[in-house]
């Protein structure tokens, strides 16, 4: 099975300020965007994407709503893989699976160290 064709979901300008779909992952191949949280009163960054750089991942996995804003720093281009087919591509090619775990497990892992500096 092919792997499928991610779709341009977007050039934005910069500054510009959006909200993630939460049905699937969106890749940055152009530009630069900052992760924050945008829960609660105080702003955290999550996180400085560059081009190569994905995010999403989690609404991707488990489809739930999403849980930070991207907002770019200079015009940025976004692809997008919708969930289904994401899904459709693990069940030939679990290998993908397989190579997500240690960035997943990372992510965990920051957030624990992060959660601990807090209390």
């Amino acid at each position: 099975m092919p792997l499928p064709t991610i779709e341009l979901d977007g050039i934005w300008p910069e500054p510009y300020r959006f909200l993630p779909r939460s049905d699937g992952a969106q890749t940055v191949p152009r530009g630069c965007s900052t992760v924050k949280s945008d829960k609660g009163v105080a702003e955290a960054v999550l996180a400085l994407l560059k081009p190569g750089d994905a995010f999403g991942e989690i609404g991707l996995i488990d489809g739930k709503p999403r849980s930070a804003t991207v907002s770019a720093l200079q015009p940025i281009d976004c692809y997008f893989l919708d969930r289904a087919n994401f899904f459709e591509v693990l069940l030939t090619h679990p290998e993908i699976a397989a190579a997500m775990l240690p960035t997943l497990a990372a992510m965990v892992r920051y957030a624990d160290r992060w959660v601990a500096a807090c209390i």
